[in-house]
């Protein structure tokens, strides 16, 4: 889980604070990564909570916000959420949602992946394509940010010591989910050492 260390006792840093948001130098363990996020430009906060579509459908009910819902929302485990803060909307917010209670390996690969999303929209891709031999050839991998987000969460399941050729992500019907597969390989082909 991120864990941040804010360094300003700025009132836009206490309105973080009080609303349970981090910024300022954050560690993502999972993928072995640290930011340096602007105060003034995001912040983020991490929920472990037991039922994420409720927690999620709770955070739009607060924000008064009604989107179309994709035909699999009810059945994630795992979500990142933006918005923005601020009077002139200035501040983007980023909220990652994880379900609680899971063992180790599936908590560790949703974090690594939502975190992905995280790092997608920032612009930060490439602090994980740093991580493989030829940064370059990442980029020309990944088909879009789903597919970078389970790369993402692959990458923090080797980083937490896992195994991945022992690994096998399955879709809801039983058959062996494609892309994730593709990402294992890659990253077993293509990580440093």
């Amino acid at each position: 889980m991120a864990d941040c260390v804010m360094e300003t006792d700025s009132p836009l840093i206490q309105l973080y604070q009080s609303r349970g948001y981090m910024s300022g130098r954050c560690s993502l363990a999972e993928l072995g990564i640290t930011l340096d996020l602007d105060p003034t430009k995001v912040c983020i906060r991490v929920h472990s909570v037991p039922n994420v579509p409720r927690a999620v459908l709770e955070l739009y009910e607060r924000a008064n916000f009604h989107p179309d819902l994709p035909s699999d929302f009810f059945e994630r485990r795992g979500n990142m959420q933006s918005s923005f803060f601020g009077s002139a909307q200035e501040v983007r917010a980023f909220d990652v949602f994880v379900t609680s209670g899971l063992d180790h390996l599936n908590t560790v690969y949703l974090y690594g992946h939502e975190y992905g999303h995280l790092l997608f929209h920032l612009g930060l891709r490439e602090m994980i394509y740093d991580k493989f031999k030829d940064p370059s050839a990442v980029p020309r991998f990944i088909e879009d940010e789903e597919h970078f987000a389970e790369l993402t969460g692959n990458l923090a399941m080797l980083t937490h010591g896992y195994d991945l050729s022992d690994i096998t992500s399955t879709n809801p019907d039983g058959t062996v989910h494609t892309r994730e597969s593709k990402a294992r390989r890659f990253i077993l082909e293509n990580i440093r050492g």
